[in-house]
């Protein structure tokens, strides 16, 4: 119902409310668009494109909101306000987050600079870090929060941005293993109790994706509430305060073998899995564009040189009907797997509509129903079939990106690692002139 109510959705302009008198924002607003949640209040850019970013924004928030099981707290009219800036000056830090407490209020901003070539995912980690940040300001008391307003550490803001889309964990797999083989990982107690991370250093934004990933997957379970309240005093995140969070941790070291068990077991995974998704996007195009009548001409001279999978219904009464839809069957059975939900979904639909087929092919007389619920699986199976094609490709714009910065990503690598080699090396020599 949401979807269908999206796309016909009206975009809003409004006057935007200035968040506060002490934040520099334009004051003349351009097509300033609200959410579909009405969270979200996106303005500077075309209608369009404003559009466009204030429904990601919604879509970030129920990925968030799925995975804590808790709804992010908003008071009603409160909103975050995102800023699209065309001219950024040179050097200057493109996406920028704010948050300040005034009045009982909780005022957020994110200013894009140069939104044409801003990075999408430095926006992405602005707007959960924001996001989160509201559990932890909603666990502060009065005192504490005029203090210091509450937010989570870096590596667990980033660490969800970067596992809520999939297709950001292929690229963070090969870093961090690349600095695990150098010998430059950081050590995993002393990270976690960090509050930043260094600025552009890919290896600890790949760090935080898998650290994340790894405590939300493990048999430890994230515990989200206990978390948030815990920054919400304000304190760092040592191994003691770890495993009174953790019910299940039990010393330090079994906590650092499990991480680096769990890591490896991931690399090698990840490098199957990719070449499984391939396999799993050759497979569903080939079904997709088949040429059924290829080997069936002879048996059947009147089969079409092309049947599109979603028509196959409207040939029901063929006598070669039967013998397509079985080879449709034996092709679904093909062991491929997918990493994408988009795929999963595809499979699922691809099952219940030849589940449908099959029923038209065995029963004559026929309830106008059950067309009806042909035509619909239909319907929901070509869907299907183009959100995957679309997830595949922005997966594949993914790794395409990587590769692009994998050259600046290994020589950060490199001379960390020569950083570290130089200092070794220091040590050693003024040891041995002792």
């Amino acid at each position: 119902m949401k979807n269908i109510l999206i796309l016909f959705i009206t975009v809003i302009l409004t006057s935007f409310d200035s968040i506060s008198e002490n934040t520099a924002v334009d004051s003349v607003t351009r097509n300033a668009v609200t959410s579909f949640s009405r969270r979200f209040v996106v303005q500077g850019g075309l209608s369009g494109q404003n559009l466009e970013l204030a429904l990601w924004a919604d879509d970030i928030l129920e990925k968030i909101e799925r995975l804590t099981e808790m709804p992010v707290p908003f008071i009603k009219g409160h909103k975050l306000n995102i800023v699209l800036k065309e001219n950024v000056e040179k050097g200057a830090e493109r996406v920028i987050r704010r948050q300040h407490f005034e009045e009982g209020k909780l005022y957020q901003l994110i200013e894009v600079k140069g939104y044409q070539v801003a990075d999408q995912e430095d926006l992405l980690e602005a707007i959960t870090g924001l996001l989160l940040n509201r559990y932890v300001v909603i666990e502060q008391g009065y005192e504490k929060r005029r203090e210091e307003i509450g937010r989570v550490p870096d590596w667990f803001s980033v660490g969800m941005a970067q596992v809520l889309f999939p297709e950001l964990r292929a690229r963070n797999y090969v870093l961090v293993h690349q600095a695990w083989s150098n010998g430059i990982l950081p050590q995993l107690t002393d990270y976690l109790t960090e509050e930043y991370l260094p600025r552009g250093r890919w290896v600890n934004k790949a760090m935080a994706g898998l650290v994340f990933e790894w405590l939300q997957g493990s048999s430890l379970e994230m515990p989200y509430k206990q978390l948030f309240r815990h920054w919400g005093k304000g304190k760092s995140l040592g191994f003691t305060e770890l495993s009174r969070i953790f019910p299940g941790l039990k010393n330090e070291t079994d906590f650092l073998k499990t991480w680096d068990v769990w890591m490896a077991s991931r690399i090698d995974g990840e490098k199957r899995q990719q070449i499984g998704e391939d396999n799993f996007y050759n497979l569903y195009t080939e079904i997709q564009t088949l040429s059924p009548g290829f080997k069936l001409t002879s048996s059947f001279p009147g089969i079409p040189e092309h049947i599109r999978l979603h028509k196959l219904h409207e040939y029901r009464d063929q006598e070669w009907y039967s013998s397509v839809l079985f080879k449709y069957r034996l092709m679904q059975k093909k062991p491929v797997n997918t990493s994408l939900e988009e795929g999963r979904a595809l499979q699922r639909s691809f099952t219940n509509y030849l589940t449908s087929c099959a029923y038209l092919s065995v029963k004559k007389k026929l309830k106008k129903s059950k067309i009806k619920e042909a035509k619909q699986l239909s319907a929901e199976l070509l869907m299907a079939y183009q959100n995957y094609i679309k997830a595949y490709e922005a997966q594949q714009r993914y790794f395409a990106t990587f590769e692009k910065n994998k050259a600046k990503a290994e020589a950060e690598i490199s001379s960390e690692k020569l950083e570290v080699e130089s200092a070794d090396r220091a040590y050693l020599n003024q040891f041995e002139g002792n």
